[in-house]
This record gives structure tokens, C-alpha cells and sequence, in this order.
């Protein structure tokens, strides 16, 4: 279960972070929902943090934490659930 503090989640910006297929990083800022035990985070499918995400399922978010938290900087790794819905 994840233990996370309500003021880290406030922005609505979260940094993805995932490894491309050559093993490099990929870092992107994305708009996510939380529910207090899983991140929600929607992309279109052939983006390429999803195919990274196919290659590799580890995941990590950063917050920024400038603003209310000082300049404290929370880190969160795990691995992605992935759901592909199409509308």
C-alpha cells in the first residue's frame, strides 16, 4: 500500500519516468489522477511512453515539490498496470 501525503498530490503534473527499448531514460511531465493507492494516467496509445511501457513495465513518478512543499521532491517506483481502452 502506498503511503503518500495529500500535499504531494496537489499539482496535477506528475514527471513519468520510463526506460526506452536502448535502455535510456524517457522523462515526461503528464496529468494523472490518484485514488490514494493507484495512479491513473491516460496517453495515447502509440505515444512513446506507452511503447516504453510495453518494452519495460517498470515505472517511476516524480513530484515537483516547489510551491507548498518547499523544494522537497517525492519519488514513487513501481510497475505499470496497463488497461488499453479505446473509445
Amino acid at each position: 500500500m502506498l503511503m503518500l501525503n495529500n500535499a504531494y498530490v496537489t499539482t496535477p503534473l506528475v514527471w513519468l519516468i520510463t526506460v526506452r527499448p536502448d535502455g535510456s531514460q524517457h522523462v515526461v511531465p503528464v496529468w494523472f489522477f490518484w485514488d490514494s493507492e493507484t495512479f491513473l494516467i491516460c496517453s495515447q496509445p502509440n505515444a512513446q511512453k506507452v511503447r516504453n511501457l510495453r518494452h519495460n513495465p517498470n515505472v517511476m513518478l516524480a513530484f515537483d515539490g516547489v510551491g507548498k512543499l518547499g523544494y522537497d521532491v517525492v519519488v514513487v517506483e513501481g510497475r505499470q498496470n496497463c488497461s488499453m481502452k479505446l473509445h
